[in-house]
Order: structure tokens, then sequence, then C-alpha cells
């Protein structure tokens, strides 16, 4: 339930294993530098951003009295970079490669997509239900999007992908505005936080989970 044994890889603009919220001997591993046309053996632990790193957080920072606590707070992350630059665009090529060269590592049983567009590829199509056919028991994560929409963007409303978005009280969609969330936020049906209070080292605003239930959250690069 920790995620103890678990690499969840991290696509997105690069991970930085110094953060304080994920320090700590093989916490975070170079997955490689696909934001080109190829993926690169490593660059996927130099960022281009901070997204990815605030993702990864979510996902798994340690449990330390310090920062804010992972879902999967013993959970190893696996970063690779598809954005080269802070500018918030990609390719599917990109993204293809990365989701290929994760599927291919065997310990690896999450793929993280934070991203979304609102038309799918063929390529894409095609690489997911290769995913799907050479590893059955990998659980593929990608965010809805941050427009509030009835139907979620690609490559979260692809067969096989497990679409993760956000409510506000009374289970309303919420729309993000991602100049004013730095492109990440969660959300819960609870209550809401100064985000000051949930910094993770003041990278990237976020509301802490409140009650013991359960947040619900969208996470999207733009």
């Amino acid at each position: 339930m920790r995620g103890a044994g678990v690499e969840v890889a991290v696509i997105d603009d690069g991970v930085d294993p110094d953060n304080p919220d994920l320090s700590g001997s093989g916490k975070v591993v170079d997955g490689g530098d696909c934001s080109g046309d190829s993926c690169l053996a490593s660059g996927g632990t130099t960022p281009s951003g901070s997204h990815g790193t605030a993702v990864a957080a979510l996902v798994a920072a340690s449990e330390d009295a310090q920062g804010i606590v992972g879902g999967a707070p013993d959970a190893t992350i696996v970063s690779y970079k598809v954005f080269a630059d802070a500018e918030g665009s990609t390719t599917n090529t990109a993204v293809v490669n990365a989701m290929l060269a994760a599927a291919a590592r065997p310990s690896v049983r999450v793929l993280n997509l934070s991203l979304s567009g609102q038309f799918s590829s063929r390529i894409e199509r095609d690489a997911l239900a290769v995913i799907r056919t050479s590893r059955p028991d990998l659980v593929v994560v990608a965010a809805a999007g941050n427009d509030g929409r009835e139907l979620p963007n690609s490559p979260a409303g692809l067969d096989g992908v497990l679409s993760v978005g956000a409510s506000g009280q009374g289970g309303l969609l919420v729309r993000v505005d991602p100049a004013e969330s730095d492109g990440l936020v969660a959300t819960t049906a609870i209550s809401r936080l100064s985000p000051s209070s949930c910094s993770l080292r003041a990278t990237v605003h976020c509301w802490k989970r409140s009650s013991g239930r359960s947040a619900t959250m969208t996470w999207s690069r733009r």
C-alpha cells in the first residue's frame, strides 16, 4: 500500500533528485531524456522545469515529518524527460518513446503522464496497444486535463488508460488556469487549505488531504 518495491515512471519535464521531498539513496532513478527524436540513456534527472518534480513528490515524497507525504512514499520514481524546455510543449513522438522505454523496464509498474492534449494521435494509440499486449500488469495513468471538459483529453481518454481528474465541493468539475496554479493542482471535496501550508519547498502550489479522506487530484502540464 506504500509502494515498496514499485517503480513509477514519471513522464514529464524531468525530476530533481535533490529536492528535499525526494532525497534519499535510489529514490529517483534517471530513465533518460526522450525530448528529442529518440531517448537518450540519461537526462531524466536534469529537469527543464519544476512540474515533474512536483508530480513525483505527490506520488512518492518521503514520510519524514517535513514537506508533504506522497501517496506511495516507499515507491521509487523513474524519471523520463519529454519537455526539452520550460515552454510547456512536447511532441507525440517524445511521449510515445518515453512510454515504450518505461514499459520495457520490468520493474516499472505504473506510467504517470501528467500531460494532455485535446486530440489523440495514431502513434499514441498504437503504442498503448503494444503496451497493453506486452505489459498487461502495467497501470497507465494520465491527466484528464485542466479545462473542466466532460470528456478527458488525450492520452487520458484512450483505451486502457486510467484518467485522473479533479472535483470541487459538491462534486463539480474543476477548471484550472495553469497560469494561476503553476500547472498543477490537487483539490478535495472537503476543504482547501492555504497553498503556503503545502508548498513543496515553494516549487508548486498544492492542497493537502484532510480528515483522513482521499483527495481527488489532477495534474496537467501545459
